[in-house]
This record gives structure tokens, sequence and C-alpha cells, in this order.
């Protein structure tokens, strides 16, 4: 025996239901993922002031307290403090000795 099919159609409202449901759920993501890139922005923009806030303190009390020629040592020794970091952060998948030969180099070279 076959039902009479009712006036009204139960398939509009679940599909509905799951329309909102999908958008609900990538409005939750694109809301957590845009928190987490502010956080990550925030972070690098404080790392980035405190390295330099803490370059320039060192740079001002070696110059008011030491000679000209340390002075240039430290410059020296900060920028290749730098150029390492920066091959540790391009040269992630090599190996650690790369980076070191890579920062003898440098080091000699200056």
């Amino acid at each position: 025996m076959k039902r009479k099919p009712s006036g009204r159609s139960n398939k509009p409202f679940p599909i509905l239901v799951a329309a909102l449901v999908v958008v609900v759920v990538v409005f939750v993501v694109v809301v957590i993922v845009v928190v987490l890139l502010l956080v990550v922005v925030v972070i690098v923009v404080v790392v980035i002031i405190v390295v330099v806030v803490v370059v320039v303190v060192v740079v001002v009390v070696v110059v008011v307290v030491v000679e000209v020629e340390v002075v240039v040592e430290v410059i020296v020794i900060v920028a290749v403090v730098v150029v390492v970091v920066a091959v540790v952060v391009r040269t992630k998948k090599q190996p650690s000795s790369f980076i070191f030969t890579r920062a003898a180099f440098y080091f000699r070279k200056a």
C-alpha cells in the first residue's frame, strides 16, 4: 500500500539546516584563521621591535662605554648573528653542518 503524499514536503527543511550548518562552520573556521593570523603577525611585530630595541641599546651602550674599534667588532658580530639566523630560517631542510660552514664563511669574510 502506498501512502498518499501530504501537501507539504519535508525535504527543504534538512537542506536548509545543512546549508546553515555549513555556513556557520565556514564562518567559524574563517574567524579562527583570521584570529590566529593576527596573533602571529602581532607576535612577529613584537619580536622585531624587541630585537631592534635590544640592538640599539647595545650599540648605544657600547658607543658610550667602549672604544670605537670594539663598536665595529660588535657590529660585525651582530651582522654575523643576523646572517646565521637568516641562513637557518632559509635552509631548514638542510643539515646543521651547512649552517655552521656558511656562518664560518661569513665570519671569515667579515
